[in-house]
């Protein structure tokens, strides 16, 4: 079934039905071969269904190839993806401009449309997995991210309890270098491999236009990207490049993740032994038969980007228009250049607190050394911050003062 917006055809229903209120069977994936729906993916404007025989469909907005189908044309009823016919497909996965592909078994992966610099209107092969299997795949936005040595039933616990280990890698390939977890925000050519996730046992991955999430055999949750709206779970608001730790709830594991642009949503598991070692920082429940304590990491290892202080800067203006200042203080004008930067105010002895440009946050910096942190200078990771109490006194309330 589909329904919302089609004008490009992702809605499958011909070109007489650019739009639908409310759900509609998608009668032309009946006539074709009888094929019985394994699994359906978006982007912005295509669909890509899978088929139980492994066959790929696609329909929605052609431009950059992003169908598969060898042109640009939009298409308005599903239509077979002939190149992967020879490999009866598993998995796919959409983004904004490209569609993956994983054949059963995880033996071959393909893409089209858009992708880390390269487009191809017809299914490639990324051979970086020819060797490993890829077991996983998401995608989203520009980027791509696979898991190999995941196998079936490895998350599980055997008869007798214990956990079969897994010993995954993950990968990724895009061109938001904020998404691919390297640590830094230079773009890589490929696949290439997230070495901070190595050791972890991920089996599961998500990854929207803003941010990726990694869940571990654990029960634990790995995030990184952008985190302005709070999506990466660890009460900083601080955008990461390498996978940290989210914020966990004692005894409560992770389950399945799902990353949306700014948000994430989260299914779980209560298991009383499930415990992790970080402050706790509130509660984070209303069950008054299970105390939901909420847990959060170390802040991350991230500085703020900047190419110098704002206080510098604001010395070296104040520089350059000495001569200007002279001038109007001889010659009786009124009012004197301040002593901060517009919008910046003193937050405490040896501190600024000024307002960063690009997303509207506050953020700290040092008087003596220069230091800027995006934490206030008192604040207590160990202690029980004013804006970090979820309980229900402060529902509906938004706390974006220095206490968080």
């Amino acid at each position: 079934f589909t329904w919302g917006e089609g004008e490009h055809g992702e809605l499958g229903q011909g070109p007489r039905r650019k739009a639908l209120a409310e759900p509609r069977i998608v009668e032309d994936l009946g006539e074709i071969n009888n094929a019985q729906v394994q699994a359906v993916c978006c982007g912005p404007s295509h669909t890509i269904v899978l088929g139980r025989d492994g066959a790929v469909y696609a329909m929605g907005e052609g431009a950059g190839g992003k169908l598969g189908l060898g042109d640009d044309e939009d298409v308005f009823l599903p239509t077979p993806v002939t190149e992967l016919r020879g490999d009866p497909i598993g998995q796919i996965a959409c983004g904004d401009d490209f569609g993956i592909a994983v054949t059963k078994g995880g033996q071959a992966c393909y893409w089209w449309g858009r992708l880390a610099g390269e487009q191809s209107a017809v299914p490639k092969r990324l051979e970086r997995f020819d060797e490993r299997p890829a077991d996983v795949v998401a995608a989203g936005g520009e980027t791509a991210i696979f898991v190999v040595g995941v196998t079936d039933g490895s998350a599980q616990k055997e008869a007798d309890g214990p956990l079969v280990p897994v010993f995954s890698s993950v990968y990724s390939i895009g061109s938001n270098a904020l998404l691919l977890g390297h640590g830094d925000e230079e773009n890589r050519h490929g696949v290439n491999l997230v070495e901070a996730l190595e050791g972890h046992g991920v089996v599961e991955v998500s990854v929207s236009a803003t941010h990726a999430a990694a869940r571990t055999q654990d029960g634990r949750l790995l995030m990184w990207g952008e985190d302005s709206r709070g999506q990466l779970g660890n009460g900083y608001l601080v955008n990461v490049t390498k996978p940290h730790a989210t914020s966990t709830v004692a005894g409560f594991r992770f389950v399945s993740v799902s990353c949306g642009v700014g948000c994430t949503a989260s299914m779980t598991q209560y298991d009383p032994d499930f415990n992790v070692e970080v402050a706790p920082v509130g509660n984070s429940g209303r069950s008054t038969q299970i105390g939901l304590t909420l847990a959060r990491p170390p802040p991350p290892e991230e500085t703020i980007m900047q190419e110098s202080s704002e206080l510098e800067k604001f010395d070296e203006m104040m520089g350059s228009i000495a001569q200007l200042t002279h001038m109007i203080e001889t010659q009786g004008f009124e009012g004197k250049p301040r002593g901060l930067p517009e919008g910046s105010v003193e937050y405490s002895p040896g501190w600024v607190q000024h307002t960063d440009k690009n997303t509207g946050r506050k953020y700290y910096e040092s008087t003596e050394d220069g230091t800027v942190t995006w934490l206030p200078p008192d604040y207590d990771s160990e202690g029980d911050e004013e804006g970090d109490d979820f309980s229900d006194e402060d529902e509906g309330e938004d706390d974006d003062g220095p206490s968080r």
